[in-house]
């Protein structure tokens, strides 16, 4: 099984865990990165998680990331065209686009997202991933 996490995933661990959704998501995720050799890492994902502003949470994040990653997708035109296409017929943001464009060209079976509005965004769309929140995903097992 191939997955792409987008960078809120990558984050989740390191949010305030007093929330109970937040909590269930992030021990999701360290179950899935401990679980599940195929993760796919990205330009995209490099590009966002650098933007992270508290250098502790940065390095965190970056470090979990780069530990977890075993394929890494680099930019290439066809996946900005993707993304193009996906966010001029959906409400998908720029980077989210570009994310799920490169878990199709990466082959990935599932795109991990704790993000609601990506997952309702991306409903309309015909693509070869299979868009999920981690929590959900271990359910489905």
């Amino acid at each position: 099984m191939r997955l792409y996490l987008d960078c809120c995933c990558y984050n989740r661990p390191y949010d305030d865990l007093s929330d109970l959704r937040v909590a269930r998501e992030a021990n999701a995720i360290k179950t899935i990165l401990n679980s599940y050799k195929h993760i796919l890492g990205s330009d995209f994902l490099d590009m966002e998680i650098s933007m992270i502003k508290d250098a502790k949470k940065l390095y965190y994040v970056f470090t979990l990331y780069k530990e977890s990653v075993s394929e890494h997708i680099k930019t290439t035109d066809f996946i900005v065209n993707k993304a193009l296409q996906y966010g001029s017929c959906s409400s998908l943001h720029d980077m989210d686009s570009l994310h799920i464009a490169a878990a199709e060209i990466g082959k990935a079976d599932v795109f991990l997202t704790v993000d609601d509005r990506l997952i309702r965004s991306s409903k309309d769309l015909s693509l070869s991933v299979k868009i999920l929140n981690p929590v959900d995903f271990l359910r489905e097992g």
